[in-house]
């Protein structure tokens, strides 16, 4: 059971990233930050939620909300992203 719930919310993180890349696409981004979100989410693809543990994936879910709030500050700076909008990334 337990696996499962990991499972879960691995699969979580990685739809968050998905939504990301697929934003940042949709924004015209390119480069640099587009080919780091690429390796990524190859990287979180080779995650096993079996072989992971609860502060293993306390440390996956923080690392995917501070990614989403950096990345949120960014967006609002530059003007690309506004709340309002109600964009859907999960």
């Amino acid at each position: 059971m337990e696996d499962k719930r990991l499972s879960l919310r691995l699969d979580s993180c990685r739809e968050v990233l998905r939504a990301i890349n697929g934003m940042l696409i949709s924004r015209s981004f390119s480069g640099r930050m587009m080919e780091q979100m690429r390796q990524l989410e190859k990287l979180m693809s080779l995650l096993d939620a079996h072989s992971l543990d609860e502060s293993d994936m306390l440390r996956v879910e923080a690392s995917t909300n501070q990614l989403f709030n950096e990345l949120k500050r960014i967006f609002r700076q530059q003007n690309l992203f506004d709340m309002r909008q109600r964009e859907k990334l999960h």
